[in-house]
């Protein structure tokens, strides 16, 4: 058997949970124990790239670092800038990064932080008070060089900061920015699959951050990370008895998340909750590399780089959600 220390998983991940608790609850689904109630009502399609602009606006790569959450979140502010028909421009993970992890040091470190992990909540902090600037100010380097401190890596300049406050996000309240966070999973209600969905019918992108499961079979693959999700973008459920939330090598580490850019819907009564989520990952063009050109039938994974997930991975399991609104 291959040691875990000895082999690097191809696409780290980055995404805090929420509390210890939210780590312990994260259980296999037991597909005959799923509620109507979470059910989808009458749901349509909702697509916030047009099919010819995914040429305009490729997935990039968080390459070996823990940045999910910051290419989450900035992918929501480059899809809102060009929302009103301008070009995309690159924003800068790095710069949003770097303060999450500044400005996050004086409080309680959820689990995962220590080895580069962060949160939604972070980057809304980040974002409403600082903003984010253009990748060309202060670039991302996904590998990053001896030199170099990790796991922020290279501090943006001066120039950097004053140009970001161009992309500030208002605050969290009526009409604004919309932040959701699931400390207690006990107190957890139905409709978290409900509140994305009615976000992106507004027309507004949606970060969330998820827990990752491994293979109960495979302890170097989990439902992000195996052939057949790499190859079409489809997200496996994590059912029972297939995929577990602890690491099978090193069961007592915590479980790592992922963190996305929601951009899309597809109804199919055929899935539990409703449908699929069609996203934007981190990991470049060449995770999802081999979708199905053909495929008509729901999900179908619009370009490289993105993917689906169903609506009851997200119902059940969503840590955080944040959906941003831009300054005027």
């Amino acid at each position: 058997m291959i040691s875990r220390p000895s082999i690097m998983r191809p696409y780290p991940t980055g995404a805090c949970a929420p509390s210890e608790d939210a780590l312990k609850s994260a259980r296999p689904l037991v597909l005959h124990d799923l509620s109507k109630r979470e059910r989808l009502k009458r749901p349509t399609y909702l697509d916030l790239v047009e099919k010819q602009r995914y040429a305009y606006w490729p997935a990039r790569i968080q390459g070996q670092r823990q940045t999910c959450i910051a290419f989450a979140a900035a992918a929501c502010i480059e899809l809102l800038r060009a929302g009103d028909g301008r070009r995309f421009e690159l924003l800068s993970p790095q710069f949003l990064y770097w303060h999450m992890r500044a400005l996050a040091l004086s409080v309680d470190r959820p689990p995962g932080w220590v080895t580069g992990a962060t949160k939604l909540a972070d980057a809304k902090d980040v974002l409403i008070e600082k903003g984010i600037c253009a990748w060309s100010a202060c670039p991302y380097m996904d590998q990053l060089g001896p030199r170099e401190p990790k796991p922020v890596g290279p501090e943006p300049t001066r120039e950097a900061d004053s140009a970001a406050a161009e992309n500030r996000i208002v605050e969290v309240g009526s009409e604004g920015t919309f932040y959701f966070n699931c400390p207690d999973p006990k107190r957890r209600e139905p409709g978290v699959a409900k509140m994305v969905y009615n976000l992106l019918a507004k027309k507004r992108p949606v970060a969330i951050a998820i827990p990752v499961f491994y293979s109960t079979t495979d302890s170097l693959e989990t439902n992000w990370d195996n052939p057949s999700t790499t190859n079409s973008g489809q997200i496996v459920d994590p059912v029972e008895p297939d995929w577990t939330p602890r690491d099978p090598d090193s069961p007592m580490q915590f479980p790592p998340g992922h963190a996305v850019c929601v951009i899309g819907f597809q109804p199919d009564d055929g899935e539990p909750t409703g449908g699929w989520f069609i996203f934007r990952n981190s990991r470049g063009i060449n995770w999802a590399a081999h979708i199905d050109t053909e495929n008509h039938e729901p999900p179908i994974v619009p370009a490289r780089g993105y993917g689906a997930i169903s609506a009851t991975y997200i119902e059940r399991y969503c840590w955080e959600i944040l959906s941003p609104v831009m300054r005027h």
